[in-house]
């Protein structure tokens, strides 16, 4: 389900790895791992960045319509970049 991961080029980034979501039908790439600003690691589908009158907007390209897949996804996406940094599942990454 988690492919092609990888760790974001700067580690003082919010965004921490990129990858890419295999589902039954697609293959979603521009996925990324996010720590949040309660210190949790979540799962952010694509999305687009435009400029409004000056200001930044970002606008889904995909979006989780069920809570519990992306929370699914997460957990899937954290054990996959614990593995890439070489840390075991149960410890915390942040």
């Amino acid at each position: 389900m988690i492919e092609n991961m990888r760790k974001a080029p700067d580690s003082t980034w919010k965004t921490k790895a990129f990858f890419s979501l295999r589902t039954k039908n697609f293959l979603i790439h521009g996925c990324r791992l996010v720590l949040a600003d309660t210190g949790r690691l979540i799962a952010m589908m694509p999305y687009r960045e435009y400029r409004e009158r000056g200001v930044m907007k970002f606008e889904p390209v995909i979006e989780a319509l069920d809570v519990d897949y992306l929370e699914a996804v997460t957990a899937l996406a954290v054990e996959a970049y614990q593995e890439l940094v070489g840390r075991p599942p149960s410890q915390k990454v942040g």
